[in-house]
């Protein structure tokens, strides 16, 4: 099975065990069509419940009984489905899938042998767009119809799904929900509007009560304002109590900072003698610097010494490094001496040979080869001309091979004869000879021209098993070749010329049933297929269609013995006295024998005789051209023996001249390499003389020499600068003494100021016990504030506070201010009670209507977005839509118009003002000429009608539909039979098509004459006890009786 026919998610293999009605069975489909037929209650939509049990597709889509138990086969407790479908992702190419169920209706789910749920399978098989869910790709039986009734919106979802897949649709769905949503929202909108005109309409009735309840609740509000108030009235009696003891404070810290003063007059004394402490300190720094820079001079003249040595050491290693490459020269000098003389004696080892001679000899044989390449040139001309001789010799032998063939195998007079019965057979047989280059194979035909048999007999025989319509037939090799023949008939109008194509099936090996040893004693010695003689291809198409390779030949002693033969088994056999046709009964084990006389044979098979005179003559003409050809074949040997000595003496004198082509390279090469050895040792030499040695060590030793005078220099130098480094450490010492006596004095003039600072301290605990009683005040005076904070923040009545504080200038302004209070309060009480509960509705109504129109006036803003949004939305999905329909519609009106009919597909409501629930697909069909386009209903057209529409639906949506296979259950269910053979033939012709998906097609007949092709698969379904390869086979013989 080649894997790269099918398309992903193809089914490859359908296993079924104790299901329904079959106990075990195995269906291998083809990667395009399949045609699944046999008679009504055989189980062919058995293959169409498996599918969708497999798949993980709801019971109820095959309209049967919706307990899974019930498909379990009876007598039986557990069924299995397994199918195995292309899977590209698969490194084996495809999936395993299998569910194993019981009779309680359980089930178990795996996929590659692996246990998983049902939820899985139905992800993977969505992976692959497998839509069993869907009627445009899964009809069972009793949903075909359902097809051509369903809604125009149904239609259109299915549509929807089998084009551009779920996604697409349920965008759509998305789409309506959010036009759905919108327009409940705009309703709410509207709802909220006409409540905020009541809400205004109830406050404008109550507006004057309003008003004078919140002119009483002022005055209780400035009343209790007062109240809140009146702690600020404490926080300011405390607060002037803590500014009179404020002014108290600040006259203490005056006089402290007089005392404080007098202090720093005293302390003002000490800067001179701190000045000279200062001055010595200094001192003392620089004479410290001075110390360290002489240190670094040391440091200076030691390095310079370290310098010194360092040159010295270098000037002795250059001396060693000269000794070293003087010796490293005179070894290098020597081995390329040895070298030199090492090639001087592989030139005199080879021989005194000369450039000269090397290119003398060269020459010599150059202009030997060349005359060879000459000889060489005549013999192949020559050879050229034998050659076309001889090919013109055999042309010539070839057609009276041909001629004499015509005339002695009866060939000739056999497509006269053949002629008589069909008049065009002559006219096709010259047309193949003519273009036998562009056929794949070899054709054969007509068949009763390949045919040989040995006596009249076995030619009667052959004449009852081959029907009229075979002898007459041509046999091709391949699907193209019989394409290319059968145009060919159609264009040249070869009316009654047959074509036919050998078996494709590799394992069909003609072999019959019974053995022949077993029944030779009986009489029977031959099968059919054994009694003439022609070519394999031909016998092939004879097996396949007359089965010469099951019906048995035998002489008079099968006629004794045809009770025997007939409980052996064999059903159809032929003798001289006729041919015996066994018919078993079908519901008992009896027979029937039916004998009848072998026909009369009209010699198709033998034809006429040629003339003698004629074919002595032509015999002669040949025996004259083959010994021509013999002559030419003789000469033609002597001139390749020759041609091929010049080509040996050529290869000899190449290689020679190879041999001293090699050899002058050589000596080439080595003398180029004892020239650059000598060039090289010249330069050695040269270098080693240059370079003088014993000069350069006593340049080097005089170099070491005076750094060594150098260094000795540096050692007065050394002494001088630690001399001084000593002098200045002395001096450094003496000014650190002179700091130190500095220092007492000034601890000294310390002392003295100590009974001016301890008056200092005195004024300032005073000061601090004054602080302390402020400071307690002040915590008073806070507490107080932060009471009258916490009733009334200050921050928002600050002007009313000041205001109050200039009439309470009195001496009792908490009197004055508690007459004020109620004052307020009187006021407030001249209004009478009022009902506070209007006012809280009033304002609850307020806030709600600046609620709801700020949320209308939000909500038309966001509504007017929505809807110019989901109106792109709307226009995008429409022009898909349309795209995709357009394709759909013009696929379906070919289709209708290659039957002789009238159709179309309409999309409705599908404009962008148009709501999206109401876009529907109109199916309209014509089955007459002059008739209008009508919609597709049960009422209008018949059964066949809206299945031949069903139909073309499903072949508009090939190209465009992602779906690996479909299934229609029973297409052909009420179609008359000129539209169930013109539909059949659309799709045997699309099925030739690379991109058709995979197809399965349950019927209950086969139309005969049907132009079957390749790609398209017959599968017979035979349930039961019944023997299907006896019943096929009785069906050919009644075929041929």
């Amino acid at each position: 099975m080649d894997l790269e026919e099918f398309k992903n998610g193809s089914v490859l293999r359908l296993f079924m065990q104790d299901f329904l009605t079959f106990s075990r069975v195995e269906f291998e489909p083809g990667p395009r069509l399949n045609l699944v037929l046999g008679p009504n209650g055989a189980g062919k939509s058995t293959i169409v419940n498996a599918l969708c049990i497999v798949f993980a597709g709801k019971l109820g889509l095959l309209a049967r009984s919706p307990k899974l138990a019930d498909f379990v086969k009876h007598g039986a407790s557990r069924a299995v489905v397994e199918a195995h479908v292309r899977d590209e992702s698969k490194p084996k190419g495809y999936t395993v899938v299998r569910r194993d169920f019981d009779s309680s209706g359980a089930s178990v789910w795996s996929l590659d042998k692996k246990r998983c749920t049902e939820n899985d399978v139905k992800a993977w098989r969505l992976g692959l767009n497998i839509q069993i869910e869907n009627l445009c790709h899964f009809q069972p039986q009793e949903r075909v119809q359902e097809f051509s009734m369903l809604g125009k919106k149904e239609l259109l979802n299915y549509t929807l799904s089998a084009i551009v897949g779920d996604d697409f649709r349920d965008s759509l769905d998305a789409l309506r929900e959010e036009y759905r949503n919108l327009n409940a929202s705009v309703r709410d909108d509207e709802t909220d509007a006409k409540k905020l005109d009541e809400l205004k309409q109830k406050n404008a009735r109550i507006m004057t009560d309003v008003q004078a309840y919140r002119e009483r609740e002022k005055y209780l509000a400035q009343a209790e304002k007062l109240k809140r108030m009146r702690p600020w009235i404490s926080s300011e009696i405390e607060r002037r109590k803590c500014v009179e003891l404020k002014n108290k404070l600040d006259q203490l810290r005056r006089e402290l900072k007089v005392a404080e003063d007098a202090l720093t007059v005293r302390q003002m004394e000490f800067d001179p003698l701190k000045k000279h402490v200062e001055e010595h300190e200094r001192t003392f720094g620089k004479l410290k610097g001075l110390c360290k820079k002489s240190e670094a001079r040391v440091s200076e003249v030691l390095t310079d010494s370290e310098k010194v040595e360092l040159r010295i050491e270098e000037n002795r290693r250059e001396i060693s490094d000269a000794i070293q490459r003087s010796e490293r020269l005179q070894r290098d000098i020597l081995h390329i001496q040895r070298e030199l003389n090492q090639l001087d004696e592989m030139v005199a080892s080879s021989g005194p040979v000369s450039m000269r001679e090397i290119d003398g000899k060269f020459a010599e044989l150059r202009s030997l080869r060349e005359g060879y390449e000459t000889d060489f040139q005549r013999f192949k001309r020559r050879d050229g001309e034998l050659c076309n001789l001889l090919r013109r010799n055999e042309r010539a032998l070839q057609n009276l091979e041909q001629e004499i063939r015509r005339m002695d195998n009866l060939r000739f007079q056999k497509l006269r004869q053949l002629a008589n019965e069909l008049p065009h057979i002559e006219a096709v047989v010259q047309w193949i000879a003519e273009n036998r280059h562009a056929f794949h194979g070899e054709v054969f035909g007509p068949v009763a021209l390949e045919l040989k048999v040995s006596d009249e007999f076995h030619e009667r025989v052959v004449e009852s098993v081959i029907p009229r319509w075979m002898r007459l037939a041509f046999v091709c090799q391949s699907r193209e070749d019989l394409s290319m023949l059968t145009r060919a008939m159609d264009q040249h109008r070869w009316y009654g010329v047959n074509a036919l194509s050998t078996p494709s099936d590799p394992l069909f090996n003609m072999q019959g049933r019974h053995n022949l040893a077993d029944l030779e004693s009986m009489g029977l010695y031959a099968y059919v297929k054994d009694i003439f003689d022609a070519p394999d291809a031909v016998k092939r198409v004879l097996a396949a269609h007359s089965n010469v390779h099951e019906i048995l030949v035998g002489n008079e002693n099968a006629t004794q013995n045809k009770d025997k033969i007939i409980e052996y088994g064999v059903r159809t056999f032929f003798t001289p006295v006729g041919v015996y046709a066994v018919k078993m009964s079908r519901y008992s084990s009896t027979a029937s024998t039916r004998i009848e006389p072998l026909k009369r044979c009209d010699g198709v098979f033998r034809g006429g005789s040629p003339n003698p005179e004629e074919l002595e003559a032509l015999e002669e003409e040949k025996r004259r051209i083959m010994l021509a050809r013999d002559e030419y074949v003789l000469e033609m040997e002597h001139v390749r023996n020759a041609t091929q000595e010049c080509g040996q003496k050529i290869s000899a004198a190449s290689v020679e001249i190879e041999n001293l082509r090699r050899e002058k390279k050589r000596l080439q090469d080595v003398e180029r390499t004892r020239r650059l050895k000598q060039d090289r040792l010249d330069q050695l030499k040269l270098e080693i003389e240059r370079m003088d040695v014993g000069k350069t060590k006593d340049e080097l030793e005089r170099s070491i020499g005076h750094c060594k005078a150098q260094l000795a220099a540096q050692v007065p130098l050394l002494v001088e600068r630690l001399r001084e480094n000593a002098a200045s450490l002395r001096a450094c010492d003496e000014a650190l003494i002179l700091v130190a006596e500095s220092r007492l004095q000034l601890s000294r003039k310390e002392g003295e100021s100590e009974d001016l600072r301890r008056t200092v301290r005195t004024k300032k605990v005073v000061c601090t016990d004054v602080e302390k009683q402020y400071h307690e005040m002040m915590g008073n005076f806070k507490r107080l504030k932060r009471r009258a904070e916490e009733t009334c923040p200050l921050a928002e009545n600050q002007d009313f506070l000041a205001e109050m504080f200039q009439q309470l200038s009195q001496d009792n302004p908490l009197a004055v201010y508690d007459e004020l209070i109620q004052k307020e309060l009187s006021r407030a009480n001249t209004f009478g009670a009022m009902n506070g509960r209007i006012v809280e509705e009033y304002e609850a109504r307020e806030t709600e209507i600046a609620r709801l129109e700020r949320k209308v006036a939000k909500h038309r803003e966001r509504h007017d977005s929505q809807r110019a949004t989901l109106d792109q939305k709307k226009a995008e999905f429409l022009l898909k839509l349309n795209d995709c329909m357009t394709k759909v519609s013009t696929n379906f009106s070919r289709g209708f118009h290659e039957i002789g009919c009238s159709g179309e597909l309409g999309l409705l409501n599908a404009e962008e003002t148009s709501n999206l629930d109401d876009i529907e697909i109109d199916i309209r069909v014509s089955y007459r000429q002059g008739c209008a386009l009508e919609s597709l209903n049960g009422m209008t057209q018949s059964g066949g009608e809206r299945m031949v529409a069903t139909m073309m639906y499903l072949f508009s949506l090939e190209g465009q539909t992602r779906a690996p296979f479909r299934c229609v259950d029973e297409m052909n269910q009420g179609m008359d039979a000129s539209n169930e053979r013109q539909i059949m033939n659309m799709m045997i012709r699309r099925g030739e098509e690379k991109d058709y998906p995979q197809m399965f097609l349950i019927t209950p007949k086969l139309l005969s004459n049907l132009d079957y092709q390749d790609s398209t698969v017959t599968h017979v379904i035979l349930n039961g006890d019944l023997n299907a390869a006896e019943i096929l086979g009785a069906t050919k013989r009644l075929r041929l009786s």
